[in-house]
């Protein structure tokens, strides 16, 4: 697909959507995702990236140096919130018990995450579309930041008073190369000019049907 025609000569980020994740595995230079999901109603995503930075200096200047390419970093995605599912795949919460309440007609037993010792977080790939305008004209780009392991959370909420605050949840997550003999750690797709065609690359990416 050719990049659109560019109505100015920059674009502004108006915005961010569709997040999504999956399960990341490799075999040699195969990476392959699965059981992927959408994490929650995108508000906000930070990614900061740590940089070779290998300089050597002679005759009072610098001489040489590494190029300045990823090396590892960090991202913190905000959505408004996951669902209890969604959490137990990406922080790799598999312990549960039944919690047994009410009596009589009413008793009921509530399933309950544990968040145990022996949690194993599972590294994962992380997906999302963002959006831009550029002589009025909307555009959109998938991005897919190809392996992640995300950080159990903390938990923060407030209570509600005469008017509802809207409480958003931050998840952070470590960001790495995929391993492969290219080392690739991030797919950005080129400017698309449906936000549909942004969503199916994501998906694509990330072998969501």
């Amino acid at each position: 697909m050719s990049n659109p025609t560019r109505p100015a000569e920059g674009r502004v980020r108006t915005g961010f959507s569709h997040v999504f994740v999956a399960l990341f595995s490799r075999n040699g230079d195969t990476v392959t995702y699965s059981q992927g999901v959408r994490l929650g109603r995108a508000k906000k995503i930070e990614v900061s990236a740590t940089v070779a930075d290998g300089k050597y200096y002679a005759d009072n200047g610098l001489a040489e140096g590494d190029d300045p390419v990823f090396l590892s970093g960090t991202a913190k995605v905000t959505v408004d919130g996951a669902w209890t599912e969604v959490r137990q795949k990406v922080l790799g919460l598999s312990s549960t018990r039944e919690v047994s309440i009410g009596t009589g007609a009413s008793a009921k037993t509530v399933n309950v995450t544990q968040y145990v010792k022996s949690q194993s977080i599972p590294e994962m790939g992380i997906g999302f579309v963002e959006e831009y305008q550029s002589g009025g004209s909307k555009f959109y780009i998938a991005k897919v930041l190809r392996r992640v392991k995300f950080k159990t959370p903390g938990d923060n909420a407030e209570t509600r008073e005469e008017s509802i605050n809207w409480q958003s949840e931050e998840m952070e997550m470590n960001v790495f190369r995929d391993g492969t003999s290219i080392d690739n750690y991030k797919d950005e797709s080129e400017e698309l000019t449906s936000l549909s065609d942004a969503v199916d690359v994501v998906k694509a990416i990330l072998s969501i049907a």
